[in-house]
């Protein structure tokens, strides 16, 4: 139902969405929790369905968003002219460099300021981040991008471009690095926010002629699988149209355990349990069998990050071998780090 609601968002509202007014009262809470009301009104303004009560519901969580996302555009700006005064250069990621792919830009919520500099500018960034003339800009910094390691990163600021934000210019990265930072990131996050599937269907709609699919995908042929993944699924989910797609950016159907995954992290929008926020590691739960058991279920990693966590492909190979060895993974990763905490604490007494 969310992928309903959802599905061509960034455009034009729908008159025609399949929806019943009963399937909007039952997600509109997960909708509101989520950031999502506004695109959701937005979508579903021209319809009946926007008579409703839940249908008023979202309309509320769209006006509120308005005056949130007019707060956040202030404090973008107030952090660039910082960085500019100090003679830091920065890129800006995802979040309002991506509003303006939206026909209302508004709908698409704006959160944290996601920047990059480079390591030489890092303490100096950071070091202005947690002054008093920066408070409330809530930025999250960067030295790394994780999800382009394959690039350099005086190879994305060379490709870089400039957007304004009246009365500024804000640094951005390129269409061709922009497309598969949000790619990767929506799939190593586990696919759990519905936006970020948003904003890849909204950009790939809006590709330039010029575009170039070899950049894009980069030299990792497994990466740029998990690219040409992320895209479909954006076709298959949210309808995005893929039908002006470069054959380089089209794989094959979209394997049925993807689409599944990617359905439950919707419907899980309240729940404390998110690859983005990992529970307590294991050796915190009481040696007791049925907790232990309890413990490792929660623990579980969900397929869509188990796959990007060990390098797996994106077909219809089972997930149980990827979601095991992630689990391993971790679980030694954490007594290696609990070894050498204690090896520490020995030398130090």
């Amino acid at each position: 139902m969310i992928a309903r609601v959802l599905s061509g968002s960034w455009r034009s509202p729908s008159v025609a969405v399949d929806l019943s007014e009963k399937d909007l009262d039952e997600i509109s809470p997960l909708l509101c929790h989520a950031g999502l009301a506004a695109l959701a009104w937005f979508h579903l303004r021209d319809s009946q369905l926007a008579q409703t009560r839940s249908g008023q519901a979202l309309q509320q969580g769209y006006r509120l968003q308005v005056l949130q996302n007019a707060i956040r555009r202030e404090k973008i700006e107030l952090i660039h002219r910082l960085l500019a005064e100090r003679g830091i250069p920065a890129i800006m990621i995802k979040g309002w460099t991506l509003s303006g792919l939206y026909q209302d830009q508004n709908s698409r919520r704006l959160g944290d300021i996601d920047l990059v500099v480079q390591p030489d500018y890092y303490a100096a960034a950071a070091e202005l981040v947690k002054s008093s003339a920066a408070r409330g800009c809530l930025v999250d910094l960067h030295s790394e991008l994780v999800e382009l390691s394959d690039r350099q990163l005086n190879q994305l600021f060379a490709r870089s471009q400039l957007m304004k934000l009246e009365p500024i210019q804000v640094r951005v990265l390129s269409v061709e690095d922009q497309l598969a930072l949000l790619t990767i990131h929506f799939l190593k996050h586990g696919a759990w926010w519905p936006v970020w599937l948003c904003d890849i269907g909204a950009l790939v709609e809006s590709l330039p002629p010029s575009f170039d699919w070899n950049l894009c995908l980069g030299n990792n042929a497994r990466r740029a699988s998990w690219i040409k993944s992320a895209i479909a699924l954006a076709g298959d989910l949210l309808g995005a149209k893929l039908d002006r797609l470069d054959p380089a950016g089209r794989t094959k159907e979209v394997p049925g355990w993807l689409i599944e995954s990617t359905l439950k992290q919707w419907g899980n929008l309240l729940s404390d349990r998110l690859p983005i926020r990992p529970r307590p590691l294991i050796s915190q739960a009481p040696r007791r069998p049925a907790a232990m058991v309890k413990a490792v279920i929660d623990r579980w990693p969900d397929p869509i990050t188990a796959t990007l966590n060990m390098g797996g492909g994106f077909d219809d190979f089972p997930r149980f071998p990827y979601q095991l060895g992630s689990f391993v993974t971790r679980g030694c990763g954490y007594v290696i780090g609990k070894g050498n905490d204690l090896l520490g604490l020995v030398k130090s007494v």
